[in-house]
């Protein structure tokens, strides 16, 4: 989250208050198709929704799931164009490269789609990349859905415990704390197996 995104909270107000679940719904879903997701906010739109929920003027539940609900059926919608249409990305010059280096890193680890969420980037190419890399839609509907749940939770409960003033902070580091994470697994996964690689070949040389 940046100045921006606070800025979008106090003007976006005046319509959560009207138009809550099927605004963050429909911003949502927008949010996380793979062109979109760039340029329209994700974490702000929960943490309005949080705040909105914090004054009484809607439930934090139904917010949830209405973003709940979004940003799941944004990301199948970003799988399915993976699934279909991966040629065709592999061959953008924009994205070919990062799409097939994001889908190498989606077939070995699977913390990569449960994080994706938070950070802008990987929410909008993970869920193509499986799609294109053949990761079986079940299992990567239960890491992705189990990943959504935890973002939403987040960004909701700041909105919810925290005013606006302090909400920049604590999204801040939420989204720092747990992306550093995913690097270093990721990173330690990796030299792990470039470690394993001469002790298999030298066993097959036996």
């Amino acid at each position: 989250m940046n100045e921006f995104a606070v800025d979008w909270l106090g003007r976006a107000h005046p319509y959560l208050v009207h138009y809550g679940f099927w605004l963050v719904l429909g911003l949502l879903f927008l949010k996380n198709l793979m062109f979109f997701g760039a340029i329209l906010p994700g974490a702000a739109v929960l943490v309005a929704a949080g705040s909105l929920a914090r004054e009484g003027q809607a439930s934090p539940y139904l917010l949830a799931l209405a973003g709940f609900l979004g940003t799941v059926g944004g990301d199948c919608v970003s799988y399915a164009i993976g699934r279909k249409a991966g040629d065709r990305l592999l061959q953008s010059r924009r994205w070919g490269k990062v799409i097939v280096s994001v889908s190498e890193r989606v077939r070995k680890e699977p913390a990569v789609i449960v994080f994706c969420h938070f950070e802008t980037i990987l929410r909008m190419l993970v869920p193509a990349a499986a799609g294109m890399s053949g990761v079986p839609f079940r299992r990567w509907l239960v890491l992705n859905t189990t990943g959504v749940t935890f973002w939403i939770a987040c960004y909701i409960g700041i909105g919810y415990f925290f005013p606006l003033s302090g909400a920049l902070a604590a999204g801040k580091t939420i989204g720092l704390v747990v992306v550093g994470v995913l690097v270093v697994f990721v990173a330690v996964h990796y030299f792990r197996g470039r470690s394993a690689r001469p002790q298999e070949t030298a066993v097959s040389a036996k």
